[in-house]
């Protein structure tokens, strides 16, 4: 299964689809989830566009195949303020 390897503990999962003729110039999507999904949001989608665009769908972090978010993962700085 391919991740990239960001830190140790975030090690986000991708995959890539792309049908395109491999001597055309083709543009690239990349495919958010939302809420309580995963990459298999797309799956309906990945023979379509394919064909055209080259397809990159990811788990964020804690949802699909990415794993669990680390217990000392926090809120991103912008959002201190508001816990106030």
């Amino acid at each position: 299964m391919p991740h990239l390897d960001i830190s140790e503990d975030f090690r986000p999962y991708y995959e890539v689809y792309d049908s395109t003729d491999p001597w055309e110039k083709s543009e690239t999507i990349l495919c958010v989830h939302g809420f309580t999904e995963n990459t298999k949001a797309f799956y309906a989608w990945i023979p379509a566009l394919s064909r055209k665009y080259r397809v990159i769908l990811f788990d964020i972090r804690g949802f699909g195949k990415t794993g669990p978010v680390a217990e000392s993962f926090g809120n991103p700085p912008i959002f201190n303020g508001a816990q106030k």
